[in-house]
């Protein structure tokens, strides 16, 4: 469905005839979305856009999974699980009653499809420069969210990128209506210091955030995060003061990436890291 046009899964219909007859006890209710998740994870190279609710319908009540077409295709599959019938390197896709591997006409569509996209993000990226001119050009790096100025770089959120055009005061002018990022002054050291300001935006995880989408526990995650050295690095981490005298730890989307990337390149690494923490602490007095 991710790698055709996204999809719906109606539970609580009779498969034939199809009649809504709704659920019939609450495993669907109670199911926990971290197990789905953690398979999508491990089996698929790309994070699949999904939700899971109920919904009420001729008195009765339904399960729906909801699964969106991907933004980046194709989705491959990254690792064989005979029982599933799962092939690494296959590419999957939903046609009319049935999902198969993908045939040769739906494959080289999507890859035009995806070659079009980069061709007209190339064409709009050297339209701006030349409206602007290079010399007033910075670069945004949207994969390791930082902007380059000078000598410096500013951490910014990547889901923030998308929507900025930056403006340095005196360059040029600003447009009604369109987010921007407005440079005042000069902008020295902000990397790496600790006069950098840190906003709600840019670090949206907390700790539940990470055991929700990574199916692990908060224990798993401080040992994930010692072994990245997460915390007091401002690419992923920042403490944010939640009052005069307290403050939380908040993460960033790009350290979200990092361990769910880390975990699907290498199932048994949660286990192995979380021994490796326990030692830690236990030679520390922690």
């Amino acid at each position: 469905m991710a790698n055709n046009q996204g999809g719906k899964i109606i539970f609580g219909v009779q498969d034939s005839p199809h009649v809504p007859l709704g659920l019939m006890n609450d495993k669907f209710q109670k199911f926990d979305p971290s197990h789905l998740n953690q398979v999508f994870l491990n089996y698929f190279s790309i994070d699949i856009d999904w939700s899971m609710d109920t919904f009420e319908q001729f008195e009765k009540t339904f399960g729906i999974i909801t699964v969106n077409e991907a933004a980046t295709k194709p989705i491959i599959c990254s690792k064989t699980h005979n029982k599933a019938k799962l092939r690494e390197g296959a590419i999957y896709f939903r046609y009319r009653g049935e999902t198969r591997e993908i045939r040769y006409q739906e494959l080289k569509d999507i890859l035009d499809c995806e070659k079009e996209k980069e061709k007209k993000l190339w064409m709009n990226h050297i339209q701006s420069i030349a409206m602007i001119g290079p010399q007033a050009v910075q670069i945004v790096d949207a994969q390791r969210g930082e902007m380059t100025v000078g000598e410096s770089k500013i951490i910014i959120d990547r889901d923030l990128i998308s929507k900025l055009k930056v403006v340095k005061e005196g360059h040029f002018d600003e447009k009604a209506d369109t987010p921007a990022l407005r440079l005042v002054g000069e902008i020295s050291g902000l990397l790496n210091t600790d006069t950098a300001i840190y906003t709600e935006a840019a670090y949206p995880y907390v700790q539940s955030s990470f055991t929700e989408k990574l199916a692990i526990n908060s224990y798993e995650f401080q040992a994930l995060a010692w072994k990245f050295s997460l915390k007091g690095n401002p690419r992923y981490h920042a403490k944010l003061k939640t009052g005069s005298k307290s403050s939380t730890n908040k993460y960033s989307t790009e350290s979200l990436a990092l361990l769910r990337d880390e975990i699907r390149n290498d199932p048994d690494l949660v286990n192995r890291v979380k021994t490796k923490f326990s030692n830690y602490k236990r030679n520390n007095n922690q």
